[in-house]
């Protein structure tokens, strides 16, 4: 099997989904023409390839990399048990043409989506304000979630050549939620965002390929872009690669390659990785081994590009914005914030840093993952839930 584990580890479209969102269960795809895996008990050709897809705040399932915009369900190849509701795709504006305050009027989004600087800027053709339109449709944040809305603002923002907003559609278009099913769709709008340096998106394409995604598997493909996010740390993408090299599949057989995908991923808490990373160590020679071990303490994640995995927000874009700022302290002070720890623990074990079960209580594992998070964005490690660690958390291209 390729990328799968007893905890549900895959060769994966993405991992846990957002709050609010269909819990992601993969799906066994046959691999056509698999190489045979050296001899070892657990490190074998992929019998079959495994899925799943991504988005926003987080309810995790298993250790994957990414999940499916709320409402999508995310097994490759399930019967989509409601039928979806298709969209035109936004036409570019005319050069010179301005909208006239009464077409901002009736093109504002309604009031419950946010503060009327949200709402205008979006009307007003803002792609990052457009984004987090459709974010607030697709997990029903304050107003009744709505995939094909979610599909017709992320298209807005897709089409301005916003990475993150094409990553999502992209993963509407896959599952066909709020559109039309459509893979080679799908496939584009991943391509566009994998290019431009999302990471996720990268992952995705890399599980399209490997599934062919319409046309007969691209492995050779596949591994390009697993590996690609791969040097971006994305979890189940390191994995994939070492069950890749591991078979010969896409790939030239290499058990150092192997050792070393494995052995990375491994080390950001995967046990599936780590004993597969002994499998292939107990394949080598201590000359071989040392090489390999080597390969690891010389690799270096590459840093992302922030204006491809991420949107920023506006102050003026979220609720808290339009009230003074001692009336905004003292609500928050007044309200438990149990809630907002355990939207903390979903969005990091979405994003890959480990809380454990969300509960919404503090504890050292939810400190260290939060930790490691601002650490992963240069910012003062406090280990603590609060707003900026919340916009942070919200502002990931999810």
């Amino acid at each position: 099997e390729i990328g799968a584990s007893a905890s549900g580890h895959v060769i994966a479209n993405s991992a846990t989904p957002p709050s609010g969102e269909a819990t992601s269960q993969a799906r066994e795809i046959p691999v056509q023409g698999a190489v045979s895996a050296p001899q070892a008990p657990s490190v074998t050709a992929p019998d079959n390839i495994q899925a799943a897809s991504a988005t926003g705040s987080v309810t995790p399932e298993t250790d994957l990399a990414f999940a499916p915009p709320a409402g999508v369900a995310s097994s490759f190849g399930d019967k989509q048990t409601d039928s979806a509701a298709g969209f035109t795709p936004t036409k570019p504006a005319t050069a010179g043409a301005e909208e006239t305050p009464a077409g901002l009027i009736a093109s504002l989004p309604p009031e419950e989506v946010g503060p009327m600087a949200l709402r205008s800027a979006a009307a007003s053709g803002n792609p990052a304000a457009e984004f987090l339109v459709g974010v607030k449709y697709t997990e029903g944040n304050d107003i009744a979630a709505d995939m094909a809305k979610a599909a017709t603002w992320y298209q807005k923002a897709a089409d301005k050549g916003l990475p993150p907003a094409q990553y999502r559609l992209a993963s509407l278009y896959e599952k066909g939620r709020g559109v039309e099913k459509d893979l080679p769709k799908a496939k584009a709008w991943y391509s566009k965002a994998a290019e431009a340096g999302n990471a996720k998106a990268m992952h995705n394409l890399a599980v399209l390929y490997a599934e062919g995604g319409g046309d007969q598997p691209d492995y050779a493909a596949a591994a390009k872009w697993f590996e690609a996010a791969a040097n971006y740390g994305v979890k189940d993408s390191l994995f994939n690669l070492g069950i890749l090299y591991a078979g010969g599949i896409g790939v030239d057989k290499d058990l150092v390659a192997s050792y070393k995908w494995f052995a990375i991923a491994a080390d950001q808490g995967d046990p599936e990785a780590a004993k597969r990373r002994d499998d292939v160590a107990n394949m080598m020679d201590q000359e071989t081994l040392a090489n390999a071990r080597l390969a690891v303490e010389n690799f270096k994640l590459k840093t992302p590009n922030a204006a491809a995995n991420k949107v920023t927000m506006e102050p003026s874009w979220t609720d808290s914005a339009s009230l003074p700022a001692t009336r905004a302290a003292v609500q928050t002070q007044s309200v438990d914030n149990s809630a907002m720890v355990k939207e903390a623990q979903d969005k990091l074990n979405y994003l890959g840093f480990d809380t454990g079960t969300p509960d919404g209580q503090m504890g050292p594992r939810t400190r260290s993952a939060i930790r490691a998070f601002q650490r992963s964005l240069g910012l003062p490690e406090t280990g603590e839930v609060d707003n900026r660690l919340m916009d942070e958390l919200k502002s990931q291209a999810i």
